[in-house]
């Protein structure tokens, strides 16, 4: 599948899960193709907001790390700015995601970038960075938080932010681009991450 109809497909889909869309968003000095915003509650029904950046990878071509970086870094500013309260006193929490897309493979550079935890003690904000090469049908991201507790593994797909826009896109992509997570997302991730499924 190509970026142009990915793009329509992915701007259909999250029309119709009513996020606010702002297509080719002039937000920072770089310009995402489509910014999605939605608004929801997570943990003890604390308000948060996801940013969703979806940037074509030709917007830093050629693709690097720093690139990537820095642009992250831009989406954070912008999503920050939205907020009058420091991160350390926030009720509302801005969940901000840059979401890469490509039509083949990243620099391993990139993809470390994408793998690295990005908790903070401040807190006040999650973000993390997605990249998506549709050719090969590979995802990479943090790994999603899992909790135990008394031997017991619990996995919140929804109400946690790191884990949220994980699940949410894993489920776009298999509807959109034919993705088979079982082969794409959970065998690439955990390979390259050297762990065993």
């Amino acid at each position: 599948m190509d970026l142009k109809l990915f793009f329509q497909k992915l701007l259909d889909s999250l029309a119709s899960k009513h996020f606010k869309l702002n297509k080719q968003a002039n937000l920072n000095s770089f310009r995402a193709e489509l910014l999605a915003v939605k608004e929801g509650k997570g943990f003890f029904f604390l308000p948060y907001v996801d940013y969703y950046f979806f940037y074509k990878d030709s917007l830093l071509n050629p693709l690097t790390a720093a690139k990537v970086a820095r642009l992250h870094e831009l989406d954070r500013i912008f999503a920050n700015s939205q907020f009058k309260w420091p991160k350390a006193l926030r009720i509302k929490i801005p969940n901000i995601v840059t979401v890469i897309i490509a039509e083949g493979p990243f620099p391993k550079e990139a993809i470390d970038l994408a793998l690295k935890a990005t908790a903070s003690l401040i807190g006040g904000e999650r973000h993390q960075i997605v990249l998506i090469d549709l050719l090969n049908k590979q995802f990479f991201c943090q790994a999603p938080e899992v909790y135990s507790v008394y031997g017991l593994t619990l996995n919140f797909k929804k109400i946690n932010s790191l884990n949220r826009p994980i699940y949410f896109l894993k489920e776009i992509l298999m509807a959109l681009a034919d993705f088979n997570f079982l082969d794409s997302y959970l065998k690439h991730f955990y390979s390259y991450r050297n762990l065993k499924i």
